[in-house]
């Protein structure tokens, strides 16, 4: 809920110090309504409100000179102060219209004692209700993320309100018994009119506070839908616009300031997967603020939840709504989460937050959560933070005390990381935060946060009362446009020398789902960079792009590692190397999750690829580091346990993961179709090797882009060839039942699994093998000797036959016709990705995923 404060707990804030005498005007007008906390009399209620025009006037001569005293206030006083004078304009704007509605009582002119007017059997009933309504009951404070067309709806339920209390003081005095009741109807009518007539006073009224006040227009700021925010010098310019007395920071405070400042012209992205001669912009250059969505914390559905986001709308305005929220009363109270894909921009996000904020009057923390230990409590990984950006040791009251009425803003970048590295339960994390601004509001040292996670992981922790969720949105058309501006001002000339142009927007465009994130779209054009694949490709299928993405970025490793390789060694070590990322992916779909552990990580590779060589004990790289430390599109997340660095892998796109364990699938598939050709007498109990190990701990079904992508290398082949691969997917089938998994599992087991869920999940994905091949392929098919040609020619609906090599007629609705196969198969025993695409996921369901 808004934050609210009461009119005479707004005037008490406005009449301190110089302002004292606006106070005592105000309450000697209200008969010592504000000021006293004895019983309030008829007399009293009666001289107010028949002064009410008074009322009215005196209090807007006090918002006034409150304004134009603000200049010079520090962060926290500004917003107090702001806050208070828009409580008084929202009472002193109903009083001022309800002084312009010609009501049948003229009370000045009525010298009737206070008995003689009121009713005595309607004592307190009336007079107390007003005042109680008019000076003491809270009024909510508008609030960015609502907008002012919002809070306006909810100003009027407030004047609303008071014409009510108004009514029943009215009926309360002597003379209204002498209206006819054509006239009380009347003086309905005028009390009804009253609140349109203060809310239009009270937009009048608000004119100079915005203008005076910058944080007011930013509370009451109409939602931008499409408008291209600027770069990092409009928060630069915004910050400066808000900020109060720009005091020399000292001490600890002062290398914070320094080294935050520092970031903005370091790389957007630390990468050492550059041609010759290209440069990646500095974050100042390049930084674009997202298109997000802001919701307050619902109990309905989790924040990673789509349905949470509906009627959400999406909005251009990061930087003011930022702005306007840091300076609301409510992000004291409570944490903003920002919600974002990998590579969506949330931790530049906060690079640019660090650097930027001290301009507004606010003192900003960054605590990369990767960095800091989990076992400490939140105020130690706070100081330690302090420690490792500045090499100072710091005691966290200390440092908030030198903010002299600055706002300190700690920015909490990464609870996923947290959440994946550590594998414990953060549930009450944000809990955590909210009850440390409790506290420090309580010591009296104000303080906001901001806390940064993925989208996927936003329900691991129960959000607290008044917690906002932001998600970042992708880039739109306009935003590609301008950040490939930038890219072609930076790396135009170099790319010009070599007789390539830099990346157009409309062919990026092509690919919306990495063009959207702003790191995948580095990733593109860095690709496009090297030969201008993407602009001589006209039609490109998902997973040729894929394809060439990996292929090119694994030959540039290869190629800086040895570059004296042939052509035919870089080809089988680059193989290798997509090989081992299959194997990751691979890792991450058998423990249904979107993250493996790098000791996990570890454990498979050996599995499969056999020991690592031994290292020097200096050395303090294992096989997982050195592969996946090679590739920017990999994400490796970090958190520190005691004096143990904690590490998980994932793809800044699942999308890549999905196309490699595709790809590697389809290999095997291949390579135990080829050893048949060659086999006279195949041994079946050890036939399908690797082929059978990866794919016995999770139906792929369970993942869309893995099926589509498969579809896409089943229409590669020709009519003769899908014959072949049908034939031995259909005897791999009918004899998968008699396979010795003591034989076949290794040492790789990334789940523990009972043997007739690894049955159930390798026949699954054999029978998805098989509808890919043959679409429409019916399962009792599958059973039957002879059932190749015939799976065929009804699978295929005639397309097969008439042009192998049409995509369209292969593709079919694969997905839609195999949904639910695998979960339905292994039932309870695997669980599915939450938000997978595939419907009908029984088991699923049932587990509420």
């Amino acid at each position: 809920m808004p934050k609210a404060l009461s009119y005479a707990d707004a005037v008490r804030i406005l009449g301190q110090g110089p302002d004292f005498d606006w106070m005592r005007r105000l309450n000697d007008l209200t008969g010592g309504l504000l000021l006293s906390a004895t019983l309030v009399t008829p007399a009293t209620v009666l001289s107010w409100f028949d002064a009410h025009a008074q009322f009215a006037r005196l209090s807007q001569q006090l918002v006034k000179v409150a304004a134009q005293r603000l200049t010079g206030a520090h962060r926290l006083s500004r917003t107090e102060r702001i806050s208070a004078a828009h409580t008084v304009i929202v009472i002193a704007a109903y009083f001022d219209a309800l002084s312009a509605a010609e009501l049948p009582f003229d009370l000045s002119a009525a010298r009737l004692t206070v008995e003689d007017q009121l009713h005595l059997t309607r004592k307190d009933a009336g007079h107390g209700n007003l005042a109680e309504v008019a000076l003491r009951v809270a009024v909510g404070l508008p609030e960015p993320h609502d907008g002012s067309g919002q809070y306006l709806s909810h100003l009027t339920e407030v004047y609303r309100g008071l014409s009510t209390a108004v009514g029943q003081f009215l009926r309360g005095l002597a003379p209204w018994d002498d209206l006819s009741p054509g006239q009380e109807a009347e003086v309905d009518r005028i009390l009804a009119e009253v609140p349109a007539r203060a809310g239009s006073r009270y937009a009048e009224l608000l004119l100079d506070l915005r203008n005076d006040c910058p944080e007011a227009e930013l509370w009451l700021r109409e939602q931008r839908a499409t408008a291209l925010s600027g770069s990092v010098q409009e928060i630069h310019d915004l910050m400066h616009r808000i900020g109060g007395p720009s005091a020399d920071a000292t001490g600890v405070a002062d290398l914070l300031r320094r080294s935050y400042a520092a970031l903005l012209d370091r790389p957007i992205v630390e990468t050492g997967d550059l041609p010759a001669g290209l440069g990646v912009p500095s974050l100042r250059e390049a930084y674009l603020p997202s298109l997000f969505r802001v919701a307050e914390a619902a109990s309905l559905y989790p924040a990673s939840d789509e349905r949470f986001w509906e009627n959400r709308p999406v909005r251009a305005d990061l930087y003011p709504f930022l702005a306007g929220y840091l300076t609301s009363p409510r992000a004291q109270s409570a944490p903003i989460v920002v919600l974002g894909q990998p590579g969506a921009g949330k931790s530049v996000l906060t690079k640019v937050l660090a650097a930027e904020l001290a301009e507004g009057g606010f003192l900003p923390v960054r605590v990369p959560l990767r960095d800091v230990d989990t076992t400490l409590d939140l105020q130690r990984q706070v100081e330690q933070s302090i420690q490792i950006t500045t090499t100072e040791t710091a005691a966290w009251p200390r440092l908030a005390e030198s903010a002299d009425g600055g706002l300190p803003v700690i920015l909490l970048d990464g609870f996923d990381e947290l959440l994946q590295a550590t594998a414990t339960s953060q549930s009450d994390y944000l809990y955590k935060v909210a009850d440390f601004q409790r506290r420090e509001a309580a010591l009296g040292r104000a303080v906001a946060f901001v806390v940064t996670t993925r989208s996927s992981v936003a329900d691991r922790a129960v959000a607290p009362p008044d917690t906002l969720f932001l998600r970042l949105e992708p880039f739109d058309a306009d935003r590609v446009t301008a950040w490939l501006t930038t890219w072609q001002n930076i790396n135009g000339p170099n790319l010009a020398a070599r007789g390539l142009r830099p990346l157009p927007a409309e062919v990026a465009r092509r690919f919306p789902d990495l063009a959207g994130q702003p790191l995948l779209l580095l990733l593109l054009a860095l690709y496009d960079a090297d030969e201008n694949a993407l602009q001589h490709t006209d039609e490109l299928s998902e997973s040729d792009l894929y394809e060439r993405l990996l292929v090119s970025f694994a030959r540039r490793e290869v190629r800086k590692a040895g570059p004296h390789l042939s052509e035919a060694q870089c080809h089988a070590a680059l193989e290798e190397e997509l090989r081992r990322l299959s194997v990751v992916a691979f890792a991450m779909l058998n423990r249904s999750a979107q993250w493996v552990t790098e000791a996990d990580l570890v454990h498979d590779l050996a599995a499969v690829f056999g020991p690592e060589p031994r290292r020097g004990a200096s050395d303090g790289m294992n096989t997982a580091t050195l592969l996946l430390g090679r590739f920017f599109f990999v994400h490796r997340a970090q958190a520190v346990r005691g004096r143990q660095a904690l590490q998980t892998y994932e793809f800044l796109h699942a999308t890549f993961g999905e196309y490699l364990v595709a790809r590697y699938t389809w290999q095997l598939l291949r390579e135990v179709v080829a050893r048949d050709s060659v086999t006279a007498s195949p041994n079946w109990n050890n036939y399908d090797g690797l082929f059978a190990r990866l794919l016995s701990f999770a139906p792929l079904v369970v993942r869309a882009p893995i099926v589509r992508f498969l579809a896409e290398m089943a229409g590669e082949l020709d009519m003769e060839e899908r014959r072949r691969w049908l034939e031995v997917v259909f005897e791999l089938y009918r004899r998968c039942m008699h396979i010795s998994w003591v034989g076949q599992a290794g040492d790789y087991r990334p789940v523990v699994l009972g043997m007739p869920a690894r049955y159930a999940g390798y026949s699954a994905n054999l029978v998805l093998l098989a509808v890919t091949l043959a679409p429409g392929l019916r399962f009792g098919v599958m059973a039957e000797p002879a059932g190749v040609l015939g799976a065929l020619s009804q699978g295929s609906g005639g397309r097969v036959g008439a042009d192998a090599g049409d995509r369209r007629g292969v593709r079919g609705d694969v997905p839609r016709r195999i949904s639910g196969l695998g979960c339905r198969a292994l039932g309870e025993s695997v669980r599915c990705r939450p938000g997978a695409e595939i419907a009908g996921h029984a088991g699923c369901r049932r587990r509420g995923a």
